[in-house]
C-alpha cells in the first residue's frame, strides 16, 4: 500500500545496462529470423516462406549436379539421374534438376525424374536424403509459424485503445468566488469536490485525472455475432528510467534503473464488454506518474494544489523518469469462448492536457424496419418503437480528441515532440 507522505511502493526494480548492443548480439541468427516471422502479416510470412522455399531449391540444384558425375560414373559417362537429356542444353539439363530438387525438398514422391537404380551412385543418394529430411523440418517449421500466428490471433482482444490519453483538470469550469480566504471552484463540483476544495491548509481544486478509452471493434456487428467479451480487466502499470551513475564505473558501464508501479484506475473490470469503455486514473498522492514533490504537496494540503493548475505547470509536474504507461486488456471472448489479451504502451507524449475524448457511441435508426419519417410519426403517437433503435460506434473517431469543458486545453501545436520530450527526460537525470 503506498504511504500517506507521498512515498510509493515499486511493484519491481531492475538496473539494466544502458546499451544492448551485448545482448542483442547473443541472439542466434535463426532466433532472430524465426521471431521475425511471427510479427509480420500473414502475406509477407507467406511470401518470405516461398523465397526460402525455392532458395533451398536451387541450392540443391547446384548441389545434385555435382553430385550426379561420381568418379566411377563419370568415366562411364553416365548420369546418374534417369531420364537425363544427354544432348540436351544447359537449360534441360537443370530443368530435370529442379524437377529432381523440388519433389525431393518437398517430399511429395519421385515421378520420371529420379535417382537411377543402378549401384555407384552414392553421393547423389545421401544429398537427395539430406535434402528430403531438411524438406521435413521447413514444412514442420512453416507449419508450427502459421499455427501460431492464427493461436496469438485468436487470443488477441478485438479491441482498440485510443492513441492518445487525455488528461482533465479543473481550470475555466466557473469564475472562483472567494470563501473563506480561499479560492474555490463551486458551481459545477459534486460535494466530494466541494469538500476538498475547501480542505486542506491551503489553496486546492480537484485532482486531475488521466482518461484512457478502449472500443469494441466488433461492436457493429449483427446481434447474433457474438460480439460481447466477458468478465474483462484492465491491468495498469507505469515503468520509470532513471540513471545509475557509479564513481568507480565508466560511462559504457553506468546502468539505469528501471521501475515499474501499479497505476490505480477507478473500475478496472466490466463484466460485460459491447461498445466502448472510459476509465479514470486520479492524480493523487498515490499516482507514480506524478513527480515527489508534488505528491508531497498535495499530502500537504490536503488536495491538489491550485498554482499548479495550467497545462504547463501539470505537464512539469509529471516525473521525469516517467517513460511508458502499459494498460494490459484481458476478457473472454463470447464467440470463442477463449481468453483474449491485448497491450497498450504508452509514452509521456501521448499525454494530452486539456483535452477529452470525442464521443464515438450514436444512436441509430434500424432502417430495415421503418424509414425515419415513419419512425418520427410512431414517436409523435407514442407507439411502440422498441428494437427498432440501435447504439453503434464511429470507429473513425476512436482516436479523436476535444477541448474539454470550459477550456484550459493545451495547445497540440505547442506540444513537445517525442525526440524533444526524449532529449528533456534525459537532460533530467543527468
Amino acid at each position: 500500500m503506498p504511504k500517506n507522505d507521498g512515498a510509493l511502493a515499486p511493484h519491481s526494480v531492475h538496473i539494466a545496462p544502458l546499451h544492448l548492443k551485448g545482448i542483442l548480439s547473443t541472439a542466434s541468427t535463426v532466433e532472430k529470423w524465426i521471431y521475425h516471422y511471427f510479427h509480420i502479416s500473414f502475406p509477407a510470412a507467406i511470401l518470405w516462406f516461398v523465397i526460402a522455399y525455392f532458395f533451398l531449391v536451387w541450392i540443391f540444384v547446384l548441389i545434385l549436379y555435382g553430385a550426379s558425375f561420381t568418379k566411377n560414373r563419370r568415366d562411364e559417362g553416365v548420369f546418374c539421374i534417369g531420364d537425363w537429356p544427354e544432348d540436351g542444353g544447359i537449360v534441360d539439363k537443370f530443368e530435370v534438376l529442379f524437377e529432381l530438387s523440388w519433389t525431393t525438398l518437398s517430399t511429395v514422391g519421385y515421378g520420371t525424374t529420379s535417382p537411377i537404380s543402378e549401384p555407384g551412385c552414392n553421393l547423389l543418394r545421401y544429398v537427395l536424403a539430406i535434402e528430403a529430411f531438411l524438406g521435413i523440418l521447413f514444412a514442420g517449421l512453416c507449419s508450427s509459424i502459421f499455427y501460431s500466428k492464427v493461436s496469438r490471433l485468436n487470443a488477441k482482444a478485438p479491441v482498440t485503445f485510443s492513441n492518445a490519453v487525455c488528461l482533465q483538470y479543473s481550470a475555466g469550469r466557473t469564475k472562483p468566488h472567494i470563501a473563506h480566504n480561499k479560492t474555490v471552484h463551486e458551481a459545477e463540483y459534486d460535494d466530494s469536490e466541494r469538500e476538498q476544495a475547501v480542505n486542506g491548509n491551503g489553496l486546492t481544486v480537484p485532482y486531475p485525472y488521466l482518461e484512457f478509452r478502449v472500443v469494441n471493434d466488433r461492436a457493429n456487428l449483427s446481434d447474433n455475432a457474438a460480439v460481447e467479451i466477458l468478465n474483462c480487466k484492465l491491468d495498469c502499470f507505469v515503468m520509470t528510467v532513471r540513471k545509475e551513475d557509479s564513481i568507480d564505473s565508466s560511462p559504457e558501464e553506468q546502468g539505469a534503473a528501471v521501475t515499474t508501479y501499479d497505476l490505480p484506475i477507478e473500475s478496472p473490470e466490466l463484466p460485460l464488454f459491447i461498445h466502448g469503455w472510459v476509465v479514470r486514473s486520479i492524480l493523487n498522492e498515490h499516482s507514480p506518474v506524478l513527480k515527489e514533490s508534488i505528491r508531497e504537496k498535495i499530502v500537504e494540503l490536503g488536495g491538489w494544489p491550485s498554482d499548479v493548475n495550467d497545462p504547463e505547470s501539470i505537464r512539469e509536474s509529471l516525473s521525469l523518469d516517467l517513460f511508458s504507461v502499459f494498460i494490459g486488456f484481458t476478457g473472454t471472448s463470447n464467440l470463442t469462448a477463449s481468453t483474449v489479451s491485448t497491450l497498450k504502451v504508452y509514452k509521456p507524449q501521448d499525454i494530452y492536457i486539456g483535452w477529452r475524448f470525442a464521443k464515438v457511441v450514436a444512436l441509430t435508426i434500424d432502417t430495415a424496419q421503418t424509414t425515419k419519417a415513419k419512425m418520427m410519426h410512431l414517436i409523435k403517437r407514442k407507439k411502440n418503437i422498441k428494437g427498432r433503435f440501435g447504439v453503434r460506434i464511429d470507429h473513425k473517431l476512436v482516436h479523436h480528441i476535444s477541448p474539454q469543458t470550459g477550456g484550459g486545453n493545451e495547445p497540440i501545436g505547442d506540444r513537445r515532440s517525442e525526440e524533444n520530450i526524449l532529449q528533456f527526460l534525459s537532460a533530467a537525470n543527468e
